[in-house]
């Protein structure tokens, strides 16, 4: 009984010590020293303390939780308390500050320089550098590297910055996309710029290694916030012990870098210094020569000769200021460029204040120049402001430290300064989460308190490189040749300065990324409807900016011209590569020597001779190109042929498709994750063209054997005027000669076959329906048929049809309307000046919208309506000759567009004189739709009534 209370007596007395004690500690906190005010008022009316998540006060609240989730729950905190608030964890007050009049008292305190403790955890990486040192040690580093940061080594430093940032855009030029990973690349920059500027060390030839070091160090700070979430681990002996054992692998891996750029620059700087003594002896300031870009790593070794450091000493400072010169500057401009792609009017603001101060060269970029630069600046600043690379830096006080406010510290008490809640405070900031570059101009600052905006810290302890960051950040976000978030598009510019948008809008996107996702998702009516409606909002030639490719929309005659002449521009733009597996390499899709070659061969198959032997089987026959281009009829073949229209339809439907998803428009990308089906669609298709070659190999060969056995005289098998010519057997016979190989004849025979009848195909269902809906139309073109044509048809040849100029008139309406081809493209193969004084970067793509030049009110009067009359001759001799371009013009236009003329006239002539034509569908109702050619979603009809005899 005694015992018992003794013991009760015992836990009592305890329980009331503790009582007393947790007055000034709170117990359960790991015996955390607590926060008291200077005038004895509740530390709660200056500071509140937030309520942990366990008994334990604050020490668990982030056990067990992810990157994403530490800095969610620490903003979250920030914005529920509204001010400045205590925690207390693992036996530590922690004093978080969120507002200006703190940040100033704290950063301004010579006695607040010592770091808090969780820069003890990258102690293992960064050593006792600049970073985490603190006391004598920290004092004579800074006073050891400040001089580095001098204006005129940072002068000499642009040198590095510009080359750097050339090669960084480089890497894109040519590509006619590029999928770009701004976490990837940027940091390789930074990386490469710090060892270049700080080390004197080109990592030209240490790539992978810089590669390697990155990876390190991502995986280094992954380590660093499991440690800051689990207070256990704060005891360095308990973490070596337990922590993750593969963390050494990654120290060795970094230290081993840092070591490998320190040896390479004393065998550098020692014989830079023995040259520098033959050569030029009264030269004798190193640090701020002129003529050499000043390495920071220099005045280490220097300063090691003068016994004012050790080698331990200069690995502590390098690995300090390569993770400091790579990993926050390049977090500065990932975030930059990001914001220059979802802010399109700040990056224009931007753009033109590049454009009027640096040249396009960049020949003046130098740090005069970017001082110039004033909304760039304030565009920069307002990113740190929202996305300061160092969320938070961390003080610890070395004894009971009264703050201006009241509060007083204890010994070993952290301070968390919140540079991320306090750059979006509201007390200091109108609309905090607004992105607005203008609140930093002189103007708009001049109330503001000046530690509302700290990304570089302040005080004794501010950031030594912020200077040198600023001037790399700016470098780079400058260069005014590439549109970063489309890809890295390069930029169009003029040839005399003048804005781009003088001369051509700029489409504005529907996403951050320029206009590469514009068409992304859409169906081809959907795409139709895009592409017109932009067109017709800018009203004139407009220029996208579209996955890694600037594209110059054309819809006015005068660039069309200048275009289609241009014999520099015949390379087809970069859509024709997604129709190569089906067409391959033929007319259509070819360039260079191999389409010169190609359109010689084929050229004279469409001579005047040649064409009115095709009109018989115009007359006669729906499958009119298989028997006129390639000799074959189709009687026999009707179900193939048919199935090979419906494979042609599939191969457009995903023809648009791609064109709509950038990511597809990688040939690996698409054959990994396009659709599974298409092979089975070009083997068919490209198994009927066989079939078709080899069948006319036969019969060629035997009329080739008939000929000479019955006549020897005639020798021009090519125009002999009793037999029809099929463009196939002039590849045949070239073939003979070794001028083109049996691929290449497919390849041709392909394209033929699809521009044969798809084009032809549109053109008379338009036509068709034209005839019905404008009745007075038909019957002015019937009158005039029967005026020149018999009624058994035995004169339908050329001549006879070359007197039919209203039904030319009225074919050619139909084709402004609805131009088979609505767009054709070519692709820049070089920087090419533009008569308009546009100049296109090589790999540009150039769109000739010839759906939207045909109803171009420049040319065309009341452009919807249907007026055939508008090409009589004297209602068209003022119009510009490139104001009709349904068969394109210059070099490259279709080969066939006599040949499509004479199919479509005598097709209608014989309909028209047949039969009456009366409408069915309702144009109301017409959705067009884009694809290789023109498409229309509905099935138009209309009612033939045959005419009486």
């Amino acid at each position: 009984m005694a015992l018992v209370l003794l013991l009760l007596i015992g836990l009592g007395t305890l329980i009331f010590w503790l009582y007393r004690l947790n007055k000034e500690y709170y117990v359960l906190a790991f015996f955390a020293k607590r926060v008291r005010t200077k005038d004895g008022r509740p530390v709660e009316s200056i500071a509140p303390t937030i309520e942990g998540r366990t008994i334990f006060g604050n020490s668990f609240d982030m056990y067990g939780l992810e990157d994403v989730e530490v800095f969610t729950q620490r903003h979250n905190r920030a914005v529920k308390m509204g001010c400045n608030f205590l925690e207390y964890i693992k036996g530590l007050a922690v004093y978080n500050v969120v507002d200006a009049d703190t940040f100033e008292s704290i950063l301004n305190d010579k006695d607040l320089i010592t770091k808090g403790i969780v820069y003890d955890f990258v102690h293992s990486v960064l050593r006792l550098g600049l970073l985490t040192s603190t006391g004598q040690k920290w004092h004579a580093g800074r006073k050891l590297l400040t001089p580095t940061f001098h204006f005129n080594i940072l002068s000499q430093f642009n040198e590095v910055f510009k080359a750097e940032s050339l090669k960084f855009v480089q890497q894109f030029e040519g590509n006619a996309e590029s999928i770009v990973s701004l976490t990837e690349l940027i940091p390789r920059f930074t990386l490469n710029s710090i060892c270049e500027t700080a080390m004197g060390i080109k990592l030209d030839d240490m790539a992978a290694k810089g590669d390697r070091y990155r990876e390190n160090f991502g995986m280094i700070e992954k380590r660093f916030i499991k440690r800051m979430g689990n207070p256990l681990f704060w005891n360095d002996t308990i973490y070596n012990l337990f922590g993750p054992s593969d963390e050494k692998r990654f120290l060795k891996e970094i230290h081993d870098f840092s070591s490998e750029i320190i040896a390479k620059r004393r065998e550098l700087f020692a014989q830079e210094i023995k040259d520098k003594k033959g050569s030029d002896p009264e030269e004798d300031d190193i640090y701020i020569k002129k003529k050499q870009r000043f390495a920071m790593l220099d005045t280490l070794i220097m300063a090691e000769k003068n016994g004012l450091i050790n080698h331990e000493g200069i690995c502590e400072q390098v690995d300090t200021l390569m993770f400091a010169g790579f990993d926050t500057t390049s977090l500065a401009l990932i975030f930059g460029l990001m914001n220059l792609g979802v802010y399109q009017d700040q990056q224009e603001l931007c753009y033109q204040e590049i454009c009027e101060h640096i040249a396009d060269d960049f020949s003046n970029l130098d740090v005069n120049q970017l001082s110039k630069l004033k909304y760039l600046e304030c565009f920069i600043k307002e990113t740190l402001r929202l996305y300061p690379s160092a969320p938070s830096i961390s003080r610890q006080t070395t004894k009971d430290t009264e703050l201006s406010n009241g509060l007083i510290l204890p010994p070993r008490a952290q301070i968390v300064l919140n540079i991320y809640e306090l750059h979006r405070n509201p007390k200091y900031w109108s609309s905090p989460l607004e992105f607005q570059p203008e609140r930093f101009l002189p103007e708009n600052s001049k109330g503001r308190h000046t530690y509302a905006f700290v990304p570089f810290s302040a005080g004794q302890r501010n950031c030594i490189g912020q200077k040198y960051a600023m001037l790399e950040i700016k470098t780079l976000i400058l260069n005014r040749e590439y549109y970063v978030l489309a890809f890295f598009a390069k930029r169009v510019r003029t040839k005399d300065g003048r804005p781009v948008e003088n001369i051509a809008p700029i489409s504005k996107g529907n996403t951050i990324f320029g206009n590469s996702f514009d068409l992304y998702g859409m169906e081809d009516v959907e795409v139709f409807d895009e592409v017109h409606n932009c067109a017709q909002r800018l009203g004139c030639s407009y220029l996208e900016y579209v996955m890694g490719t600037s594209v110059y929309n054309v819809i006015d005659a005068e660039n069309f011209e200048a275009i289609v002449n241009d014999k520099e521009l015949l390379t087809k733009g970069i859509v024709y590569d997604f129709v190569q597996p089906a067409l391959r390499l033929g007319l259509l899709t070819s360039s260079g020597q191999k389409w010169h070659s190609r359109r010689k061969l084929l050229t004279p198959t469409f001579h005047f001779n040649i064409l009115e032997q095709f009109n018989e089987v115009f007359n006669q026959c729906f499958y009119t190109t298989t028997e006129t281009a390639m000799g074959i009829k189709l009687d026999d073949m009707a179900a193939k042929g048919d199935r090979y229209r419906e494979n042609f339809g599939m191969i457009e439907k995903r023809f648009i498709k791609r064109a709509g998803n950038p990511f597809f428009w990688n040939n690996t990308i698409y054959n990994l994750f396009g659709p599974s089906d298409e092979k089975q669609f070009l083997k068919e298709i490209h198994d009927f063209s066989s079939e078709i070659i080899a069948k006319r190999r036969e019969l060629f060969a035997q009329e080739i054997k008939d000929k000479k056995d019955s006549n020897t005289e005639e020798e021009d098998i090519y125009i002999k005027k009793k037999q029809r010519f099929a463009m196939l057997d002039t590849l045949i016979m070239a073939e003979k000669d070794g001028l083109i190989d049996h691929e290449g004849i497919c390849e041709q025979v392909d394209t033929l076959m699809f521009a044969g009848f798809d084009t032809t195909s549109i053109a008379l269902i338009f036509g068709l329906m034209n005839m019905g809906i404008y009745q007075d139309q038909q019957e002015l073109c019937y009158q005039e048929i029967c005026e020149h044509i018999a009624d058994d048809f035995s004169n339908l040849d050329v001549n006879q049809l070359s007197k039919l100029k209203y039904l030319e008139c009225f074919i050619k309406e139909t084709m402004r309307l609805y131009p088979s081809a609505p767009s054709i493209s070519r692709q820049t193969t070089k920087d090419t000046e533009l008569s308009n004084g546009l100049i296109l970067p090589a790999g540009a793509q150039i769109v000739l919208n010839m759906y939207e030049l045909h109803r171009n009110p420049k040319y065309w009067s009341a452009p919807e309506e249907f007026q055939p009359e508008r090409f009589l001759p004297e209602n068209s001799k003022d119009r510009h000759t490139y104001a009709f371009m349904p068969f394109s013009a210059g070099q490259r236009n279709c080969i066939g567009q006599k040949y499509a003329m004479l199919e479509i006239k005598t097709f209608m002539t014989v309909i028209v004189k047949r039969f009456k034509i009366m409408p069915v569908f309702d144009p109301k109702d017409l959705r067009l739709s884009l694809g290789i050619t023109l498409g229309f979603k509905n099935n138009i009809t209309v009612k033939l009534i045959k005419r009486n005899a």
